[in-house]
C-alpha cells in the first residue's frame, strides 16, 4: 500500500524525503522493477528515464493546470499536484514494461505519438484507477493555449486527447485535411496494436503525408524519444491485443512481439500473469518522456507543436509531455551519419561543463540534509523515571505488587552526543566535472545539516597542498560561498589534509567524523605518512569514512587496509547514503536505546 505523504509547507514538495519516497513507489509499483533511482531535476525536461543507466528523471515543476474545462480536476494545487505525480510516473514506467526500440528520424517522431496512447492503454489494463489519471493530465495538455489548426503530423499527436473530447474544436489545416481523413483510421488503428504493428503503421501513415507546396522545403520535425525500449518482453496484454487488431500481418506481428526478447525471464512473466488483471480499455492522455529542448511558448490547445515553412516552431508547450514535440535536431556535423537519428535516451545527462550555481546545488541537496539532521540532532529524551502517583506511564507490575505509585514518571534530560563532522575533499584536476560538482553538493549538504543541527564542520581541501575551505564555527553564508568556490588543480597528497585535519582542535563531548572524498590512488609515500598519523589513539576517538569515486575505486584495497574501510561512491545520493549509514551505527553504538534504524 502506498500512503500519500503529508506537505510540509515550509518545504517544497520535492524536498521532502516522504514525497521522493512517494514517486519512487509509483514508478516501482506500475514498472515492477526496483533497480531505477530518481533523479529531480529542474530545466526544459519535465519527465524521462534512461534505461541503460536505470535513471528516472523529473522535473520538479511539472506542468501547469488549466483553469476551466480539465477532467477529474482536484482543484487544489495539492491535488493537482499528486495526480499529476501519478500519471506521470505510472507513464513512464508503462514505457520500461511495454514499449519497444525507437526507429530513426520522422518515422521515430511518429512512431513515439502513436505509441504513447497504446502504451497507456495497456498500462490501464492493469490499473484501471489509472484512468482518471491520464484524463486529467490530457486534458491538461489539449486545453493549453488557443485552439488553432494544426498541420499532418501533429493531428496524429493532438488526436490521441481530442478524439473523446467533441466540445472542444479539433480543426486540421485545409491542405492536409483530405490525408489526415486516410491517416485517422490507421491513428486509432495504432492505439490497439502490438509493438512492432506500431511501427508499421507509423510507416504507412507517414506515406500519406502531403508534400509541401512547391518551392517550399520540407518542414523539420520535432525530435521525440520513447522511453525504456527493451527492458522486458511482451506481456500478457499486449498478446490480447494482437488477437483483434486489423492489421494485415497480424501473423507476423503477433509472432514478433511474443517472441521480443527482453531481460525478464519467462518465470517473472508468468509470475506476473498470474497477479494482473486484464480487463478494460480506455482513452489516455499521456505524459513527455524526453524534452531536453523547448522553443517559446506559442502554443496551441494541444499543447503539440506545429512547424512553420521557416523551421520554426510553434504550439510548445511551456513544460510539454511525450506528446510535445521538441525543436528540431541541430544540422548534423561534418562526417556525421545523419540517418542514425537521435539515442533512445529520454533526455540529456546533467551538463557538467557548465558551474552550477550554489542555489542550484542546495535545492538538490536539500532533501538529504534534513535527512542526516536525524541522526545529527534526534530528540531529547529523558534521562531517569521515578515512582509517581497519578503522572507518568502506567506501570501494570507495579499495580499487581499492590503498590502504592503505579506510574512511572521520566524525569531529566539525556543529550546525544554531539558531532564533529570533517570532510577532506580532493581537488585534484582528475575532479574536474562530475566528481567536483557531487563533492561540493557533499560539502553544502553537510554544511546545511551542521547549520540545521546545531553541530560544527569543517571542510578541508587538498591537491598538493591541504587549505581550510571552511573553518570550524564559520557562518552559514560564508560557507556556502566558500565550498561553491572550489575549483580543480594540482596532483594528490592526501597526507597534508590528513595532518590538518588530526591537527584541530575538539571539544571533550564530542565524537568526531571524518569523511574523505578521493578519487585517486595513494602513493607509496602518501600511504606511509597516513599511516604514521594515524595511531591506535587517533582511531580510538575518531570515525574515518573514506568515500572513492572515480578512479579511486580501484584502490580499493589499499584505502581498507590503511583506514579500516572503503566505500565506492557514484553521485551525491550515494555519498549522502553513505554518511547516513554511517553516523546512524554510530550513534547506536553511542546511545543503542534511541533505537535508530539505518
Amino acid at each position: 500500500m502506498i500512503t500519500l505523504p503529508t506537505l510540509q509547507p515550509t518545504l517544497a514538495w520535492h524536498q521532502q524525503l516522504s514525497w521522493r519516497r512517494y514517486v519512487e513507489q509509483l514508478f516501482r509499483l506500475v514498472s515492477r522493477r526496483r533497480d531505477f533511482r530518481l533523479e529531480l531535476q529542474r530545466g526544459r525536461l519535465i519527465a524521462g528515464v534512461i534505461p541503460e543507466q536505470r535513471r528516472v528523471l523529473l522535473n520538479p515543476d511539472l506542468i501547469p493546470v488549466p483553469a476551466m474545462g480539465v477532467r477529474f480536476d482536484p482543484q487544489t494545487p495539492h491535488g493537482q499536484r499528486t495526480q499529476l505525480l501519478r500519471a506521470i510516473m505510472a507513464h513512464e514506467a508503462g514505457h520500461v514494461v511495454f514499449s519497444a526500440s525507437k526507429p530513426a528520424g520522422e518515422l521515430g517522431w511518429l512512431w513515439n505519438a502513436l505509441e504513447d496512447e497504446r502504451m497507456e492503454r495497456l498500462v490501464m489494463r492493469r490499473f484501471p484507477e489509472l484512468c482518471s489519471d491520464f484524463d486529467f493530465l490530457g486534458d491538461a495538455m489539449l486545453l493549453k493555449g488557443e485552439p488553432e489548426a494544426t498541420d499532418f503530423m501533429n493531428a496524429c499527436l493532438r488526436w490521441r486527447w481530442g478524439h473523446d473530447r467533441p466540445d472542444i474544436p479539433f480543426e486540421v489545416q485545409a491542405q492536409d485535411q483530405e490525408a489526415w481523413e486516410q491517416a485517422r483510421p490507421l491513428v486509432e488503428e495504432a492505439w490497439e496494436t502490438t509493438r512492432d504493428g506500431v511501427e508499421l503503421l507509423a510507416a504507412r501513415i507517414l506515406a500519406l503525408r502531403p508534400a509541401p507546396p512547391a518551392g517550399e522545403p520540407p518542414k523539420s520535425r520535432p525530435e521525440l524519444n520513447a522511453d525504456g525500449g527493451g527492458m522486458s518482453e511482451a506481456q500478457p496484454e499486449e498478446q490480447k491485443q494482437a488477437q483483434g487488431t486489423g492489421e494485415p500481418d497480424v501473423d507476423e506481428v503477433t509472432e514478433a512481439a511474443s517472441t521480443d526478447g527482453g531481460e525478464e525471464t519467462p518465470e517473472q512473466e508468468e509470475h506476473q500473469a498470474r497477479d494482473e488483471a486484464g480487463a478494460g480499455t480506455g482513452k489516455s492522455p499521456g505524459v513527455e518522456k524526453d524534452t531536453p529542448e523547448e522553443p517559446e511558448d506559442t502554443s496551441g490547445p494541444s499543447g503539440g507543436t506545429t512547424p512553420t515553412s521557416d523551421g520554426e516552431e510553434q504550439g510548445q508547450p511551456q513544460q510539454g509531455r511525450g506528446e510535445a514535440p521538441l525543436p528540431a535536431p541541430p544540422p548534423p556535423a561534418p562526417g556525421e551519419d545523419p540517418s542514425q537519428g537521435a539515442s533512445d535516451h529520454a533526455g540529456p545527462p546533467r551538463d557538467l561543463s557548465r558551474r552550477e550555481s550554489a542555489q542550484e546545488m542546495l535545492d538538490r541537496i536539500e532533501v538529504h540534509a534534513r535527512h542526516l539532521t536525524r541522526i545529527l540532532a534526534p530528540p531529547i529524551r529523558p534521562a531517569h523515571a521515578t515512582p509517581h502517583r497519578s503522572k507518568g506511564r502506567f506501570r501494570y507490575d507495579r499495580y499487581t505488587q499492590g503498590a502504592e505509585k503505579y506510574f512511572g514518571r521520566k524525569v531529566g534530560e539525556d543529550r546525544p552526543a554531539p558531532f564533529l563532522l570533517r570532510l577532506v575533499v580532493d581537488m585534484s584536476s582528475s575532479m574536474a566535472g562530475g566528481r567536483l560538482n557531487a563533492a561540493q553538493e557533499a560539502a553544502l549538504m553537510l554544511a546545511r545539516a551542521a547549520n540545521l543541527a546545531g553541530s560544527r564542520l569543517q571542510v578541508v581541501s587538498f591537491d598538493y597542498n591541504a587549505y581550510e575551505t571552511v573553518p570550524l564555527d564559520m557562518p552559514w553564508a560564508e560557507s556556502v560561498d566558500a565550498i561553491a568556490g572550489l575549483e580543480a588543480r594540482g596532483g594528490t597528497l592526501l597526507s597534508s589534509a590528513l595532518r590538518l585535519v588530526l591537527a584541530g582542535e575538539r571539544r571533550p563531548e564530542e565524537r568526531e567524523v571524518i569523511a574523505i572524498i578521493c578519487d585517486g590512488e595513494l602513493t607509496t609515500y602518501d600511504r606511509l605518512v597516513c599511516g604514521l598519523l594515524l595511531g591506535e589513539q587517533q582511531r580510538e576517538h575518531r570515525t574515518i569514512v573514506p568515500l572513492l569515486i572515480g578512479e579511486g575505486i580501484q584502490g580499493q584495497a589499499i584505502w581498507e587496509a590503511l583506514f579500516g574501510t572503503a566505500v565506492p561512491v557514484h553521485d551525491t545520493e550515494n555519498i549522502a547514503r553513505t554518511l547516513f549509514q554511517s553516523l546512524t551505527r554510530l550513534r547506536q553504538k553511542l546511545e543503542p536505546r534511541l533505537g535508530l534504524a539505518p
